[in-house]
């Protein structure tokens, strides 16, 4: 216990050395639809959140979220930014209990118990600071992701202890309580009895079938749960997205294959990877011959290697953690499920499923250290471990230094774009009709007005004005 307090201490300490300049930024693009919302509705029309979207998100709890911080705080951005960064850290800690369960989990970590809080220290670590979680942390509207994180995260947290046979009731309720809370915040959270199930295989040596059947009214529930949210969502009328977020059959196999590159290399190298991967993207699209050549020589060389690698003596000696890898790389694909076949990826999407993305690189910056400790018999492997993972903790600390620029620069061009409606409101008449330059979507990796222009309008000049963007 008095590691994790510790633990929490130094995220405190790093949250407000890193993200302290984050509190004082503005709002950004759809942060303006939420607040509008929040501002215009009464407490009656709560109700409507979980029965009429109005064409909006099916996200009613979320949309409570800002009703309730409107309530509180009015268009104090400061406040909004400061929830955002505690539950990133909220977050990033229950990365690290979640960590720890599954490798002692692991036979391979059977006999290096000591090693286990390193490793979930550092995963921790890592996702705290990642810079490709910086529009999560940043961008107010972005608690569309926090906040089904936490609730899955702690869902996922209890279910190892009651999937591995302990029958604590509240587990079971806080299991099902958080599916719900995620459900209501944001519609990927769908597919967390998919993941809850690949759990399931991984805590177990048992068939699937009997994996099922053992726990039939546990797998009900979860199935009558999504049922009734996807019921409530239809009924309630949710938007459905398009462009760049909708699927294209005939493009499925493509997207899925180029989005999980994309996600891949950006877990790894960060935001700085987005530029090369949509350039990379675009000239594949233009060739797609091209591209049906490189995907099905990709699909082939994997299936070989699998087979060749199943068959050599490594994959013997490395029998005991390729369940492990195999259970990350589930989750981590699960968790992508909803967005690796939309026409173009957003980092924000990688928000949870980096954890396992993560975890899967401390082991494997861990097993690298004990190959090099063994090699040269002198240097212990947690002092190699700790050494590498810090030097890729300041790497992604000095990326995210360098991408807060864009942010500052679009928070200030949004805040400077309103003055006009605040100062001179009076002046505006009912419904009037105003015609304005476009303002850009955005500005380097931070969004400026894709939407929103009208409804920051509308939020400090109620008048039901109507912006004309040429």
């Amino acid at each position: 216990m008095k590691r994790y307090v510790l633990v929490t201490l130094l995220f405190v300490a790093l949250g407000f050395l890193v993200f302290r300049d984050f509190l004082f930024l503005y709002f950004h693009s759809d942060d303006f639809v939420w607040l509008l919302n929040a501002q215009t509705d009464s407490l009656g029309d709560l109700s409507k959140y979980f029965f009429d979207t109005q064409g909006f998100f099916y996200r009613p709890f979320t949309k409570l979220y800002f009703w309730q911080m409107w309530q509180l705080v009015t268009d104090n951005s400061y406040w909004y930014h400061f929830v955002n960064i505690f539950i990133h850290t909220i977050n990033s800690l229950l990365v690290l209990v979640l960590a720890s369960k599954v490798l002692h989990r692991s036979d391979y970590f059977k006999k290096k118990k000591h090693d286990i809080f390193g490793i979930s220290f550092i995963t921790s670590l890592l996702y705290f600071v990642h810079p490709i979680h910086l529009e999560n942390i940043i961008w107010v509207s972005a608690v569309t992701e926090l906040l089904p994180a936490m609730f899955l995260l702690l869902a996922l947290i209890c279910s190892f202890d009651y999937l591995s046979g302990d029958k604590v009731r509240w587990k079971r309720v806080v299991i099902f309580f958080g599916f719900v809370l995620g459900l209501f915040s944001h519609e990927y959270a769908v597919v967390f009895p998919a993941m809850i199930f690949a759990t399931d295989w991984y805590l177990s040596s048992k068939s699937l079938i009997k994996l099922v059947f053992e726990k039939t009214s546990f797998y009900l529930t979860l199935a009558v749960i999504t049922l009734i949210y996807l019921i409530l969502r239809w009924f309630a009328g949710s938007h459905w997205s398009g462009g760049d977020y909708s699927y294209d059959l005939m493009k499925l196999p493509f997207n899925i294959a180029g989005n999980l590159l994309g996600y891949i290399g950006s877990g790894i190298f960060g935001i700085g990877f987005l530029p090369i991967y949509q350039n990379l993207r675009e000239m594949l699209r233009s060739q797609l011959l091209l591209s049906t050549i490189i995907l099905s020589f990709v699909a082939a060389a994997l299936f070989i290697g699998w087979t060749k690698f199943r068959k050599s003596s490594q994959a013997k000696s490395l029998g005991s953690i390729g369940k492990l890898f195999v259970y990350l790389s589930l989750v981590f694909v699960i968790l992508l499920l909803p967005f690796l076949g939309l026409g173009g990826i957003a980092e924000r999407y990688l928000y949870l499923p980096s954890f396992a993305f993560l975890l899967s690189l401390s082991v494997g910056l861990y097993i690298l250290a004990r190959f090099l400790s063994d090699y040269s018999e002198s240097v212990p492997a947690m002092p190699i471990f700790i050494l590498s993972s810090l030097f890729l903790s300041s790497f992604y600390l000095l990326s995210v230094v360098n991408d807060t620029k864009d942010w500052k620069l679009a928070s200030d061009y949004v805040e400077s774009s309103l003055v006009e409606f605040k100062e001179n409101c009076a002046s505006f008449k009912e419904g009037e009709l105003l015609v304005r330059p476009s303002p850009p979507n955005r500005i380097g990796r931070a969004w400026v007005y894709q939407v929103g222009y009208e409804e920051g309008a509308n939020l400090y000049c109620p008048k039901s004005l109507k912006i004309q963007r040429i």
